[in-house]
């Protein structure tokens, strides 16, 4: 049988590290395994209180823009003064700009001055506006392309009598509002209206065109009034989220505020480590503590034990020593070398922090630099390196952009092939240096009488291809007649010599809104007119009809 016989101060030493540690253990634990539900319902409340508070300023914002409208349709409807009425039109604060459409279709601004044809033919073909014209009613478009910026644009209309107040509203209070939410390293606030387009995201691209995001499952939610907390993957932080979201009354516009949940793992991962550091400095401590008593109460028992020894050895010369003061030189060393294994530790973990950081700051400019030379490589690879204009790589891409199959959402448009006369002639008389000479100079005078919404393409060795959305015929025949002028009547001069230069130029019209085509049927237009100003003399203009038109 074996006899187990400890010390009396290594039992008081185990016995006070039980009593003192185990509730400490306990405390940990229990904290440790309720800090991830802490999180998460902290995020969770926090999250839709945000979104909550949000829809009450951007619901009094829309709904004071809605009755400033209010009141000035009522004014225009009951006053004849007219200088007052755009006066008061004037000082107001809450849109860019008020239309005013008459019955008859004809449309002017509130001081009068008469609005584009663009931006009449989109009142007319936007499906939400044109059916609050044709109801006469009172509504907003959501956010829509702006006819002359073709940025995202809102729009409030008002019937005033028998005319339609149509006020472009300004979104940016809202946007700086939503831009100014931000939270953890990643939060942030998005907004969209009653379609799911949105209105406001930190994400630049998505705000620079029309986005719709209603497919989302939370804007869905938002979409339908609810309100509440939800987890859902982002496309723009490329990372799972949770979002508070709410609807704004009666407009219906849907206030979201994500934010990663690695955020939350991470901060719940950062409160349990502190615990465990805590609970680990208080198992420390009680440590000493039930070492410090178990000498207390040994050493007069170990004092005792050594006068029984010299008595039992028959030394009867001295006495009992004195109890002395309680230090344990032990444990003030194990301080000590605890304090300096921290420091240690403490000083590894900066010099860390300094080197990751210093990596990163390198990573950082490395990633901008190849960001940067990537933007450069993509835009050469659609630029022709001659003229600089267009490449037909770049006009591919752009091809379903001119493709109109809808009348709803048909607008004009015009292609110009241009084809300079005897080039192999230039080339072969001049030299090749003359020739590129003479496609510069032709490439820059189509750009000078072409608008920067027109595309222009080099199309081939010596021909140039100008795609002109929202343009007649007319127009186009006239930019034509004047890029033709200005290349004949101020003919380029190589090495002192001057080089006649005429080009063959054919146009193909797409106008019509009650016929669809795709661009291939009109390139192959464009190409039949050209070969007709060259079989017709060259240096001539022609007008071609674009073949296979179907009624829609």
């Amino acid at each position: 049988m074996i006899v187990f016989r400890p010390s009396l101060r290594s039992m008081l030493i185990l016995a006070f590290i039980v009593i003192t540690v185990t509730p400490v253990a306990v405390m940990t634990l229990w904290l440790n395994s309720d800090i991830h539900r802490v999180v998460m319902k902290e995020a969770h409340d926090k999250n839709q209180l945000l979104s909550e508070n949000l829809a009450n300023p951007i619901y009094l914002y829309l709904r004071a823009a809605q009755s400033n409208l209010r009141l000035l349709a009522n004014l225009l409807d009951k006053t004849k003064d007219h200088a007052t009425v755009i006066e008061t039109i004037a000082s107001q604060t809450y849109f860019k700009n008020i239309v005013l459409i008459y019955p008859d279709g004809s449309a002017h601004n509130f001081d009068g001055h008469k609005v584009s044809s663009a931006c009449i033919e989109f009142f007319k073909t936007n499906p939400v506006i044109r059916s609050l014209i044709a109801r006469h009613t009172e509504g907003n478009s959501g956010m829509v392309e702006q006819p002359s910026t073709k940025s995202p644009a809102l729009y409030f209309l008002r019937p005033a009598g028998k005319i339609m107040l149509i006020a472009e509203v300004k979104t940016e209070p809202i946007q700086e509002l939503a831009g100014n939410i931000h939270f953890g390293k990643l939060g942030h606030c998005a907004i969209t209206d009653q379609f799911g387009n949105i209105v406001h995201h930190p994400n630049p691209e998505w705000m620079s065109s029309i986005k719709n995001i209603s497919s989302w499952p939370i804007v869905k939610a938002g979409l339908e009034g609810k309100q509440g907390v939800m987890t859902f993957y982002s496309p723009f932080i490329k990372a799972d989220m949770i979002a508070g979201y709410a609807s704004v009354p009666e407009f219906n516009w849907v206030v979201l505020t994500p934010q990663p949940l690695s955020e939350l793992t991470a901060n719940a991962q950062t409160m349990t480590l502190r615990n465990v550091l805590v609970g680990s400095f208080a198992s420390i401590f009680a440590v000493i503590l039930a070492v410090y008593f178990a000498n207390w109460i040994t050493r007069p028992i170990n004092t005792l034990e050594e006068g029984v020894e010299r008595v039992r050895k028959n030394d009867y010369t001295g006495n009992f020593k004195p109890l002395g003061m309680i230090a344990p030189k032990e444990i003030e060393a194990l301080r000590d070398h605890s304090i300096h294994m921290v420091e240690s530790i403490r000083a590894a973990a900066i010099e860390k922090d300094k080197l990751n950081y210093q990596l990163e700051e390198k990573i950082n400019q490395a990633t901008l630099e190849l960001t940067e030379a990537n933007k450069k490589l993509s835009k050469l690879a659609h630029l022709d390196e001659l003229t600089s204009l267009k490449n037909r790589r770049a006009l591919e891409e752009r091809l379903s952009t001119f493709n109109r199959s809808d009348p709803a959402t048909y607008l004009p448009i015009q292609a110009m092939l241009f084809d300079v006369d005897k080039f192999k002639q230039i080339n072969d008389t001049y030299g090749h240096d003359a020739g590129d000479l003479v496609l510069e100079r032709v490439a820059r005078e189509i750009e000078n009488h072409t608008r920067e919404m027109d595309l222009v393409v080099r199309y081939g060795g010596d021909e140039f291809l100008v795609i002109m959305p929202c343009c007649t015929s007319e127009n186009a025949y006239r930019r034509a007649e004047a890029i033709s002028a200005a290349i004949s009547t101020a003919p380029p001069v190589v090495h002192g010599q001057t080089i006649e230069v005429t080009m063959s130029i054919g146009i193909a019209d797409h106008t019509s809104p009650e016929v669809t085509t795709e661009f291939s049927a009109m390139l192959k237009a464009a190409d039949k007119a050209m070969y007709q100003s060259k079989q017709s003399g060259r240096n001539k203009i022609s007008v071609s009809e674009i073949p296979g038109l179907k009624k829609s």
